[in-house]
């Protein structure tokens, strides 16, 4: 069997192939010059072996190639999820319902987006969503976290604690 690329064979397989081409090159030029009865025998045994360890090969490659494709799979998924946006902002009713209290500022505008206007008095910060029309609704944080939330368009709102 001829190890060609392009033939149908596997990728793996090519390699194994290789590899078994390179092990009996090098067991047939470390093959001892005595009789040839004995020559045989050790060159089949080796053989055997180069064999084996190829066999051995191409089940690591093949159990290798599966763990690959399945961390390529991972990754691809985790890089959607960071691709998809998590909402459409403080224009729906699915931005809001996404704000907890806790959130940080930073977590309240990479949902929403930045806030029309901030207002700040000592730890107390109340960002302001809408257009020059009328405000959306507003989210109160106390030392950067959310602590009450008012989107009254959508009938949603939060609690202070």
């Amino acid at each position: 069997m001829a190890c060609v690329e392009g033939d149908g064979m596997p990728r793996n397989m090519l390699i194994g192939c290789g590899l078994a081409a390179g092990l009996l090159a090098l067991v047939s030029q470390s093959l001892p010059q005595t009789s040839s009865q004995t020559a045989k025998s050790d060159t089949e045994a080796r053989l055997d072996q180069a064999f084996k360890q190829i066999q051995s090969l191409n089940t690591l490659v093949t159990a290798q190639a599966s763990r690959i494709t399945n961390l390529e799979r991972s990754v691809r998924a985790l890089q959607d999820q960071l691709t998809t946006p998590v909402s459409s902002g403080w224009k729906t009713a699915e931005g809001w319902a996404q704000v907890r209290v806790g959130m940080s500022r930073a977590e309240v505008e990479r949902i929403l987006g930045a806030p029309r206007t901030v207002d700040a008095v000592i730890d107390k910060q109340t960002l302001t969503y809408g257009t020059a029309g009328g405000v959306v609704g507003t989210v109160t944080l106390v030392d950067d976290r959310v602590s009450n939330l008012d989107a009254a368009q959508f009938k949603i709102s939060l609690p202070a604690n």
